[in-house]
């Protein structure tokens, strides 16, 4: 059985491993917020894990990562992307 849940992302340099698959993305409290379907049967382990860029040339995006959403946030627009969780 599925459920959708809520974890927030840091908005830093870091990479975060995260469960199920994307469902939405917006700015919540500092961070961005993830939801996301998980199937406790399927989803044991983290597959993918996520990063917050800003918008830019100084920002520079891996080729494997794919976009989940996007968000303005006062003069700010964040990008939450994801890639194969790098074992």
């Amino acid at each position: 059985m599925k459920h959708v849940y809520k974890q927030l992302v840091p908005v830093d340099d870091a990479w975060h491993p995260l469960h199920g698959e994307p469902v939405a993305a917006a700015y919540q409290d500092g961070r961005v917020a993830y939801w996301y379907e998980h199937d406790e049967w399927l989803d044991a382990e983290p597959a993918w894990e996520y990063r917050v860029y800003g918008t830019g040339p100084q920002f520079e995006i891996p080729d494997e990562a794919e976009h989940v959403g996007t968000d303005v946030v006062g003069p700010l627009v964040l990008h939450l992307y994801r890639r194969p969780l790098q074992r």
